[in-house]
């Protein structure tokens, strides 16, 4: 066999390195009335979909490798790196993995830069600076959705799971009755609201909260009976005034129970 290609205009060999001074262009053209034939113009494949080599790994259908940057003093002056790979399509980049089946209505469903498809993971990434960065104006930045599991997830050894700077930094909305967030732990408290540190509060005095009276006429503000140990919610009255309630004890035997958190006296912020 002989050499690749080694200018622009020579005849590309399989098997060979094959380079060109400029450009090269693939066009796909329709030879009758009816068309292009295929849904592809470039398919790469591997016979019989196995290749035995002499190491132990798989074979990679494309290598795409961009520039590497320049620099500064050489060619052109500083620049930065090219792209292994661009595309530009209905969607940019589709890929499923070998035991995923091609849904084509899934891919038109909703159009998108990258998409992937597996039984296992559908998108993964790794990196020194963020595994996966999520950008946009008006929306939500990344968005995960899920019909038996949690939408997402975060784990850390030694940092939070989770982690969210905003304002709010972490906002939950529970749908009906659901609660707007949940936080167990084995050992430790569920919650915990880091101090911030201020001058002295002032002198203390004994004091009796106000509360709202619940008996056999008074049944209470209209709180769900189903609900759970160690839940909280906050009501506003007609006056504007805010309350505090705590859940007490389980439904189980008849409703379950509220009682008010019962606070001092309040006082106008400052700060």
């Amino acid at each position: 066999m002989g050499a690749g290609a080694d200018n622009a205009g020579d005849d590309m060999v399989v098997g060979r390195t094959n380079e060109s001074e400029e450009r090269t262009v693939l066009v796909a053209k329709g030879s009758d009335e009816d068309g292009y034939s295929e849904d592809y113009v470039l398919r790469v494949a591997i016979e019989n979909d196995r290749v035995l080599r002499d190491v132990p790994e798989g074979v990679d259908a494309v290598h795409a490798t961009g520039t590497v940057a320049l620099p500064t003093g050489e060619a052109l002056g500083t620049l930065p790196p090219g792209n292994g790979l661009v595309a530009v399509g209905a969607n940019g980049v589709v890929g499923y993995s070998q035991d995923a089946a091609r849904d084509a209505a899934w891919e038109a469903a909703d159009p998108s830069a990258v998409c992937g498809r597996a039984t296992g993971i559908g998108v993964r990434g790794k990196g020194d600076d963020g595994g996966v960065r999520g950008e946009s104006e008006n929306n939500f930045g990344v968005e995960g959705a899920s019909t038996l599991a949690s939408g997402v997830r975060g784990t850390s050894e030694q940092a939070a799971g989770v982690f969210g700077e905003g304002s709010p930094g972490v906002m939950g909305n529970g749908p009906g009755n659901g609660n707007g967030g949940v936080f167990e732990s084995e050992k430790g408290a569920q919650l915990r609201l880091p101090p911030r540190r201020l001058g002295p509060l002032g002198p203390t005095a004994p004091t009796t909260p106000q509360a709202v009276i619940v008996n056999d006429r008074r049944h209470g503000p209209g709180l769900p009976k189903n609900g759970q140990a160690g839940e909280f919610t906050t009501l506003d009255d007609p006056a504007g005034t805010c309350t505090l309630w705590f859940f007490v004890s389980g439904p189980a035997p008849g409703p379950g129970r509220w009682a008010k958190v019962l606070l001092g006296p309040a006082f106008d912020g400052r700060a």
